[in-house]
């Protein structure tokens, strides 16, 4: 059990605001396009999907209850939680699903309050089974509150990191885009490695490439399934432990594929041998073409443009009678070799500032955990008053 400085004072954010939500917006009175973004509990944080006129939005505004810049969204349905902060843009909220503690300011900063709300203080709901943040959960949680000048100072550290894991995500897209367009270019021809000058040549995916059809009784120690696979990463992640008594096998060199809905870009070069799913293909090179070149390829648009002629609507599945009559441009092996390890050592950098990105979010986390709860002080200065 933490105990709170005494010089903080504990109190409900019932207390200290009143949980307010924007007016009703109904379907008919949203288009898909527009001048005010209408975010729903399934865009909240991301890209909108739907908009709203001006006069609807003034009209509501100026009537109805609306955040002031700084103030923290919350998620009540869905992913309940989640937090974004109110920068003040001209953008509409779902009401009910989507809400806020108006606060007063002189006794919270509103930054503090959106860190201490990201550390996700619900633990009445974290112990259920419920699907909804209600009103009276979000009221009835506690929050200890230092003075205003160390509650801003608690969030100037915390945004230090915000910002430092905004750096990384900027330069983590900046580099995939490069390794992209590398990608494309390289695997397909349009740019050769210097050096090469072979004549290319155009070959049936069928001669690449065999399908591994192998069932065994689970003697592994890795199964991949589906949720395995992370899309466009081309890496596996979550539980990989053995979960049933047999399946279908695949080997260190091996590309496993997402077969169905090939439209997410599931795939990854296997580095160890293990089982697999049903709807995961194992891609297994022949003679004519290196694995890793062979990984390559997958990604490329044209192959996933290829995978992509599926069968099945509700379950769309990529064919490989389909797929196996495809054409590619295929270099020689010493070729093949030598784009794929450009393209490798693009990917290490950026699997190496993912990991940095990690290894920053989890002392971001620690930092909130002492700071917020006063396990460790920061040195302040007084305000003057």
């Amino acid at each position: 059990m933490v105990n709170i400085p005494s010089d903080w004072v504990t109190q409900s954010l019932g207390d200290l605001g009143q949980v307010r939500t924007c007016r009703r917006v109904y379907q008919e009175e949203t288009h898909s396009t527009g001048p005010v973004p209408f975010y729903k509990i399934g865009t909240f944080g991301g890209t909108p999907d739907a908009y709203i006129s001006t006069d609807l939005y003034e009209k509501y505004v100026s009537s109805f209850p609306y955040p002031v810049p700084g103030a923290t969204l919350i998620s009540t349905a869905g992913t309940i939680g989640r937090v974004v902060r109110f920068a003040g843009e001209k953008a509409y909220f779902q009401d009910s699903n989507i809400v806020w503690v108006h606060i007063d300011e002189n006794r919270v900063d509103s930054q503090f309050f959106y860190y201490f709300l990201e550390s996700f203080p619900w633990g009445a709901v974290e112990a259920t089974t419920i699907d909804r943040l209600y009103n009276s959960a979000i009221l009835s949680t506690p929050i200890a509150l230092p003075p205003i000048p160390e509650q801003r100072a608690i969030a100037d550290v915390l945004a230090g990191f915000d910002e430092h894991l905004s750096n990384l995500d900027a330069l983590i897209a900046k580099k995939k885009d490069v390794r992209d367009g590398a990608l494309e270019e390289l695997v397909t021809g349009l740019h050769r490695v210097e050096g090469f000058t072979s004549r290319w040549k155009s070959v049936q995916l069928s001669q690449l490439v065999t399908l591994r059809n192998e069932t065994i009784a689970m003697t592994s120690n890795i199964d991949i399934e589906l949720e395995n696979l992370v899309p466009g990463e081309g890496r596996i992640t979550g539980d990989t432990t053995p979960r049933t008594s047999s399946s279908f096998s695949f080997r260190k060199g091996d590309v496993l594929f997402g077969r169905l809905r090939p439209y997410l870009k599931k795939y990854w070069l296997a580095n160890c041998e293990g089982v697999r799913s049903g709807e995961i293909w194992a891609l297994s090179a022949t003679e004519l073409i290196h694995p890793e070149f062979l990984f390559q390829l997958v990604r490329t648009r044209k192959f996933l443009s290829a995978a992509n002629r599926t069968t099945g609507t509700k379950m769309p599945r990529a064919d490989w009678n389909l797929l196996k009559e495809h054409m590619f441009l295929l270099p020689p092996l010493d070729e093949q070799a030598a784009i794929a390890s450009v393209l490798s050592s693009m990917d290490a950098e950026i699997a190496s500032l993912v990991e940095e990105r990690a290894k920053v979010e989890r002392l971001k986390q620690g930092a909130m955990e002492d700071l917020l709860t006063g396990r460790v002080r920061l040195p302040v200065h007084k305000e003057a008053s």
